[in-house]
C-alpha cells in the first residue's frame, strides 16, 4: 500500500493531486518486493495444499479461495470508477465484464486495477501444479519442485527464454515450495536447489532493478534489492525452527485472509480517493483515512463474501470445477489401466 500510494500511483500519474514525501519515497519505493515475497509464501502454502487433495479439488479449492473476493472487488473498483475514475482509472462495460472473468488479457482487454498482473503468474503456477497432479501421483510433485530450479536455469542461461513457467518471477514460486519441501525431507540436495533458487532470485531482481532505475529515472539501489531478497530466504529459513512453525498469533489467521481481499481492492480504489480528495495541505490525513477504508472493505470481502458465503462458493465450483474434473481424471485412469493392460496381452 504505501509503495503504490506514496510512490509508483504519483510515478504513473494515476495519483494527481499530491506529490511525493521526499522523507520516506526512498524507503517506500523498495515496497514492489513484496509482490517477489507474496510469490515465495504461494509456493510454500500452495505445496502444502497439492499434497492434500487431488487435481480436482485442488482446482476447486482455488477457484473458491480467489474468485469470490475478486468479483466483489472488480464490482467495487468498478462502481467507485463511474463516480471518481478518470483517465488511467476509468472502466468500461466490455473492461468491467472481462475482469470478471480474471483473464481480461483473453478478450483485449485491461484489468480494471493493475495489481491483477500477478494473478496471471498465480493462474499459470496453479495449472502447472493442476496438470502434474492430473497426470502423476502427487507425491511425485517433489520431484518437479527439486528440478524447477535447474528447468528455470536451462530456460534463461541456455534456450533463451519462451518455456511455460520458467520466467524470473518464477524462481520466487520455486524458492517456496522448495522451502515447503524442506520441511518434510530435510536432505542436502534440497538446501543446494535452495542455493540455486536463491542465485535465481537475486539474478532476476537485480536485473529488474537496474531497468527500473533507467525507465523511472531514480536509482534502484543493488545492495537494498539484494539484501531485501536475502532477508526474504532468511526469514523463511528461520521459520524451519519447529519452535516458530508451532507459534499461534493472535490475529494473524484473520489478518492473513485480509491479506489477499485487501490486495484487491486497495490500488486502484485509492488512487481515486487521494486524487480526488487529497491536496498537499491534507494529504497525510487523506492517507491515513483511505488506508482504513481500504482495509475495513477487505475486512467486509474477507467476513461477508468469503466466510458468511463459504458453503455457497464451495457448492458451486464443486458443481462447476470438481465434479467435471473428476469425471476426466477417473476416465483418464481408466484409460491408462486399459492401456496398461491390452500392452500385456
Amino acid at each position: 500500500m504505501a509503495f503504490h500510494y506514496l510512490y509508483s500511483g504519483i510515478v504513473n500519474n494515476k495519483i494527481n493531486s499530491v506529490g511525493h514525501i521526499e522523507g520516506v519515497v526512498g524507503f517506500v519505493k523498495y515496497g514492489y518486493l513484496g509482490v517477489e515475497f507474496f510469490f515465495i509464501i504461494s509456493g510454500y502454502v500452495i505445496f502444502h495444499s497439492a499434497l492434500r487433495g487431488d487435481a480436482a479439488a485442488f482446482l476447486a479449492a482455488r477457484c473458491v479461495r480467489l474468485f469470490p473476493a475478486f468479483w466483489a472487488a472488480v464490482i467495487i473498483t468498478s462502481l467507485a470508477a463511474q463516480m471518481w475514475g478518470t483517465g488511467l482509472t476509468a472502466v468500461t462495460a466490455p473492461q468491467f465484464f472481462a475482469n470478471m472473468t480474471m483473464f481480461p488479457y483473453l478478450f483485449g482487454e485491461g484489468y480494471v486495477d493493475g495489481v491483477y498482473w500477478t494473478l496471471r503468474y498465480e493462474w499459470q503456477f496453479y495449472l502447472g501444479v493442476f496438470l502434474i497432479l492430473l497426470f502423476v501421483r502427487p507425491k511425485r510433485l517433489t520431484i518437479f519442485i527439486l528440478i524447477w530450479p535447474i528447468y528455470i536455469s536451462a530456460n534463461y542461461f541456455w534456450l533463451r527464454g519462451g518455456l511455460p513457467l520458467a520466467g524470473g518471477y518464477y524462481a520466487y514460486f520455486s524458492a517456496g515450495a522448495l522451502f515447503a519441501v524442506f520441511t518434510v525431507k530435510r536432505q542436502w540436495y534440497v538446501l543446494a536447489m535452495l542455493a540455486l533458487s536463491a542465485l535465481l532470485c537475486l539474478h532476476f531482481s537485480l536485473q529488474n532493478a537496474a531497468e527500473m532505475s533507467l525507465r523511472s529515472g531514480r536509482e534502484f539501489s543493488s545492495i537494498v534489492v539484494a539484501s531485501a531478497v536475502l532477508c526474504m530466504f532468511f526469514f523463511f529459513t528461520f521459520l524451519q525452527r519447529s519452535g516458530i512453525r508451532d507459534l499461534r498469533l493472535p490475529g494473524s489467521k484473520t489478518a492473513g485472509a485480509m491479506s489477499y481481499p485487501l490486495y484487491l481492492v486497495h490500488a486502484h480504489l485509492g488512487f481515486m480517493l487521494i486524487s480526488n480528495f487529497g491536496s498537499e495541505e491534507n494529504k497525510i490525513l487523506v492517507y491515513s483515512c483511505v488506508s482504513l477504508l481500504v482495509m475495513l472493505i477487505a475486512y467486509l470481502i474477507h467476513s461477508v463474501v468469503e466466510n458468511l458465503s463459504k458453503k455457497f462458493w464451495k457448492r458451486l465450483f464443486k458443481l462447476t470445477i470438481h465434479y467435471p474434473l473428476d469425471f476426466v481424471q477417473s476416465s483418464l485412469s481408466k484409460a491408462f489401466v486399459l492401456l496398461q493392460s491390452s500392452k500385456r496381452i
